[in-house]
C-alpha cells in the first residue's frame, strides 16, 4: 500500500471541456467540418474530391440526430443508428483519404426462437462498420457472429443497466489508481470480479502485464504496483502508461475501465459495441415493427435497457469520434458546477 501523501490531481490526460449542455457542444464542435475550409486544413491533406462526401455525411447526421431527439421509442434507434453511420463515413473518408463502402458492414440480424433481446444476433460483413474496426486496427473476422449480450457485456457505458435489468454480471471493469505525490508509485486495484479473474488475469489483461505486477491478492482484490523498469517520477510518463492500459471514459465518474480478453475476436474499441448494437436495435425497428411492438414497447425490463443504450449512443459515440477528428485528443465534455 501507498503511504505518505496521496496525488489528489487527475492522472489520466485528456482535454476539458467545461459547457452546459455536453451534447449540443460535441455537435457544435462536428458541424466545424461541414466546412470546406475546416477540411482544408486538416493535415495529412483531404483530396478534394471527398470534400463534399464529408460535408454532407456530417449534415445528415446532424439531421437524422435533431429528427432522433424529437422521436419516440418507436422511431428513435432508426434515426439515431443513421446518424451515427454518418458521422462514422465522415470520419473513415477523414482519416484514410477514402470514400467508404456503401455498406453498413453488418448484417442477418436474427431473433432467437425464445424472443431473448439480449440472444438477437447480427453478422460481421465487409463494409463501414469493418472499415471501422481496421481503423482502430482491430482485424475484424467475416461473418463472425455476435449477439445483443456480447456487446453489451463488454460496453463499460452500460455496467449498471446490464445487472439492474438482467441480473448478469459485466465484463468491464473498473479499476481503481491512487498514486504518491511524487509519482514514483502507482497502485491499480481491481474489485468486484468474476472468480475467474482472479487464477488468469494474466491472459485476461496482457496490457496492464506489461507494465505492472501483482502486489497483493485477497478474496475479491487484487492489488498491482508499477514495475521498477517503467519510467515514472512525473505525470507525463504515468500518462503514458494509463494511455496504453485503460480505456478512458467520456464521463468522470467513473472515468476509466478495463475490458478483459475474454474472445480476442471482440476485443474492440467502446465505439464499436456502440454502433453494433444501434444497428441492431435499428433493424429491429425497420424490419421486426411486431417484435418491437411485444418484446419491447410491451416488455418494461427491455424497454427500460433499450432507452438507456439509446441515450449512451448519442451521448458517448459523438463524442468519441470527436477524439477522432481532432487529431485523437480525447474530450471531456464536463457540466458547469456553480
Amino acid at each position: 500500500m501507498i503511504v505518505g501523501l496521496k496525488w489528489i490531481g487527475s492522472l489520466e490526460h485528456y482535454e476539458s471541456v467545461i459547457t452546459e449542455n455536453p451534447i449540443e457542444e460535441i455537435w457544435h464542435l462536428i458541424d466545424l467540418f461541414t466546412a470546406d475550409e475546416t477540411i482544408a486544413e486538416c493535415n495529412p491533406p483531404v483530396n478534394n474530391d471527398l470534400v463534399p462526401f464529408i460535408c454532407e455525411s456530417i449534415v445528415q447526421a446532424e439531421e437524422f440526430r435533431t429528427s432522433a431527439s424529437i422521436s419516440g421509442e418507436h422511431t428513435k434507434p432508426l434515426l439515431t443508428y443513421y446518424c451515427i453511420h454518418n458521422l462514422t463515413k465522415a470520419v473513415l473518408a477523414l482519416e484514410t483519404n477514402c470514400k467508404p463502402a456503401g455498406y453498413h458492414g453488418l448484417m442477418k440480424v436474427e431473433i432467437p426462437p425464445n424472443g431473448n433481446l439480449l440472444d438477437i444476433s447480427a453478422q460481421i460483413n465487409e463494409g463501414v462498420f469493418w472499415e471501422f474496426l481496421q481503423l482502430n486496427k482491430v482485424a475484424p473476422v467475416k461473418n463472425l457472429k455476435i449477439t445483443v449480450d456480447s456487446l453489451i457485456k463488454r460496453c463499460g457505458y452500460l455496467i449498471r443497466e446490464y445487472n439492474f435489468a438482467y441480473r448478469k454480471t459485466s465484463e468491464a471493469l473498473v479499476p481503481r489508481l491512487v498514486a504518491d505525490i511524487g509519482l514514483n508509485e502507482l497502485e491499480l486495484t481491481i474489485d468486484n470480479f468474476d472468480a475467474s479473474v482472479k487464477d488468469n488475469w494474466i491472459r485476461l489483461f496482457p496490457k496492464l502485464t506489461e507494465y505492472f505486477e501483482l502486489a497483493e491478492s485477497r478474496d475479491q482484490v487484487l492489488i498491482f504496483k508499477l514495475k521498477e523498469n517503467i519510467p515514472k517520477g512525473n505525470l507525463v510518463n504515468i500518462q503514458k502508461v494509463l494511455d496504453d492500459v485503460l480505456i478512458y471514459s467520456v464521463f468522470k465518474n467513473p472515468p476509466y475501465f478495463l475490458i478483459p480478453v475474454t474472445d480476442p475476436d471482440l476485443l474492440w474499441p467502446q465505439e464499436a459495441y456502440l454502433y453494433a448494437l444501434s444497428f441492431i436495435l435499428c433493424s429491429l425497428v425497420r424490419y421486426y415493427p411486431d417484435y418491437w411492438y411485444k418484446n419491447v414497447i410491451g416488455y418494461k425490463r427491455n424497454r427500460w435497457a433499450i432507452r438507456k443504450i439509446n441515450s449512451i449512443v448519442e451521448r458517448v459515440y459523438p463524442n468519441l469520434m470527436i477524439n477522432i477528428m481532432y487529431n485523437y485528443k480525447f474530450h471531456r465534455f464536463i457540466t458547469a458546477d456553480f
